[in-house]
């Protein structure tokens, strides 16, 4: 919903059987006119989110690799995590370096922006080594603004490049497919009972056709999702009054 938050998650495993000596990444966040972050492609953004807290890190299950423990961790020892506010920083930790038209040099800094909402992209220096099977999760938390668009699309990217630790040789700048998210409008509960005495309905009978005295309860239908399960849960009980409101 407009006002309400995303959480890009990020999950990236060494799934070879080389160890990296070092790993360069690179999120530019969305914002209206954006391009990707390694070339001169349009990300097609429509709408710009704006960041809500510090970038979080978080361990991997042991037992499930897709699972993420969400009890966020410090910084990872060997991890310097960089901020811009500028669109359009040169990349020039790359190699070769990707410095496109107008790029602003010198724009990173490892003091969180104030305001976060400033807050324009993010740059991680990973000193390995990167063991093979070794995993590194993150998640960049963002709030899209009220009166943003229905159904409009902010997509996200980033690049990254790894040096292997065996020869210390560098793999080409990589650059997965975007993600999006769009706003949509979710039904609301109302916060009237009344009598339908037409039958019609709609809530167009007078003040008098309030019900009070009627208990109303919200139930959420817990960590399984189906309703009617063994973990389902009262979040909010009302007595109606004031001739069912």
């Amino acid at each position: 919903t407009d006002g309400g938050t995303a959480n890009y998650r990020f999950v990236l495993i060494n799934t070879g059987n080389v160890a990296f000596k070092s790993i360069t990444l690179i999120d530019i966040f969305l914002w209206v006119g954006d391009q990707t972050v390694s070339a001169d492609f349009s990300r097609l953004s429509e709408w710009r989110p704006s960041l809500l807290q510090s970038v979080q890190f978080y361990l991997k299950s042991a037992a499930d690799s897709a699972k993420v423990i969400m009890s966020p961790i410090t910084t990872p020892t060997g991890l310097t995590l960089s901020y811009t506010t500028e669109t359009n920083p040169c990349r020039t930790e790359f190699n070769p370096p990707y410095s496109p038209a107008g790029c602003v040099t010198g724009s990173w800094t490892t003091t969180l922006p104030s305001p976060l909402s400033a807050t324009q992209g993010i740059k991680l220096l990973f000193a390995g080594p990167f063991a093979a099977g070794d995993t590194l999760v993150f998640g960049v938390d963002m709030r899209s603004p009220p009166g943003t668009p229905v159904d409009r699309t902010a997509f996200n990217s980033f690049a990254y490049q790894v040096t292997r630790n065996d020869n210390s040789s560098q793999l080409p700048v990589a650059e997965p497919n975007k993600v999006g998210i769009d706003v949509k409008r979710f039904p609301s509960i109302g916060d009237y009972v009344w009598q339908d005495l037409n039958n019609n309905g709609q809530q167009d009978e007078p003040p008098g056709a309030g019900v009070n005295g009627v208990t109303v309860k919200l139930w959420s239908p817990g960590g399984d999702g189906v309703i009617g399960g063994t973990d389902d849960f009262v979040v909010g009980t009302r007595l109606t009054a004031n001739d069912g409101s």
